[in-house]
């Protein structure tokens, strides 16, 4: 396999709660217009993520993940293992909730564990206020006073949401996410704020799956503590978060680096700011604010040049 930082087109979807910050942020050439998400790294046939450099320019990430399986991914798997976007919510998002691996296998549903962090400061709606019963929940729906049984989360730039299968959770209007998730598409809508289409009918609400798969259980702070693993006059990193479906991590440098080789894992790089050049086994990459970059697993050296200062989220496999 060429190993080399590989870039992908992202792929846009124009959801009713979308804003611009995409285009405006992250300097994208596009068309005045509604992005809520940047499907940044994505292998699902309603989103494929599809090359831009390199010897496999054109190829769609399922065909690399065919041709090179482990040695893209670093094990076996019959799809890209994750799917990472950015959420620009310049409206609410429906206060939604996914099935976890167990829930999922028992539905017949793809589980969704999930975590956000924020690119900007804003607010979240994630998990129950301690206390919350099924039957508090019923109630509240039936009275349309869902968001009193939420917890609310006012969240600065740097701050990280876990969103395992079964936590509620919504993010409200104002806030800008990067996300990382299981590739999955598995969405309950619990409640969508009264809104309705571009056809001027309200969205489908699915109250029967979410009620199988809530977890009621969960009271657990869903804000993580990170963990400081370097910190240097130059150069800091930082694990924000470890999950059985990955790992979060944040490098701040204003030198060059090597960045530790994972064990049967890719990297997907993202860089929240700052400019230079990323380097997988001596074949080099433009490093640019806003953009994604995965380097495979045989990848044996994986470099960061940084003209200044710059921060990038990298995200793993366990």
């Amino acid at each position: 396999m060429k190993v080399y930082p590989i870039r992908f087109q992202p792929i846009y979807k124009n959801y009713l709660w979308g804003g611009e910050k995409l285009i405006q942020k992250y300097k994208r050439d596009l068309p005045s217009g509604v992005y809520a998400e940047s499907w940044e790294i994505s292998d699902r046939k309603e989103g494929m993520s599809v090359v831009t450099n390199g010897v496999y320019k054109n190829m769609t990430l399922a065909k690399l993940n065919f041709e090179w399986q482990e040695k893209l991914v670093g094990k076996k798997t019959n799809v890209f293992p994750l799917l990472v976007k950015i959420l620009d919510a310049k409206e609410n998002l429906s206060i939604q909730v996914h099935p976890d691996d167990i829930q999922g296998s028992k539905i017949g549903a793809e589980p969704k564990n999930e975590a956000w962090y924020a690119l900007e400061k804003g607010v979240v709606l994630a998990g129950f206020k301690p206390g919350v019963t099924p039957q508090l929940f019923k109630k509240a729906v039936e009275n349309d006073r869902l968001v009193e049984l939420l917890r609310k989360i006012h969240v600065q730039e740097g701050d990280v949401i876990n969103v395992p299968g079964g936590r509620i959770h919504a993010v409200c209007q104002g806030s800008l996410l990067f996300e990382v998730q299981q590739n999955s598409d598995t969405t309950y809508r619990i409640y969508d704020w009264k809104r309705v289409d571009e056809n001027q009918k309200p969205r489908d609400l699915h109250l029967f799956q979410a009620y199988q798969v809530l977890n009621f259980q969960d009271f657990d702070n869903p804000k993580v503590t990170s963990t400081l693993m370097e910190d240097t006059k130059e150069t800091k990193k930082i694990l924000l978060l470890k999950t059985p479906h990955f790992n979060l991590e944040k490098i701040i440098t204003s030198k060059d680096i090597f960045v530790e080789k994972e064990q049967q894992s890719f990297q997907i790089f993202f860089c929240i700011y700052g400019e230079g050049e990323i380097v997988a086994d001596n074949a080099s990459e433009k490093l640019e604010n806003g953009a994604s970059y995965l380097t495979p697993a045989v990848a044996e050296k994986i470099e960061i040049r940084p003209k200044s200062e710059c921060s990038l989220l990298k995200v793993s496999l366990p």
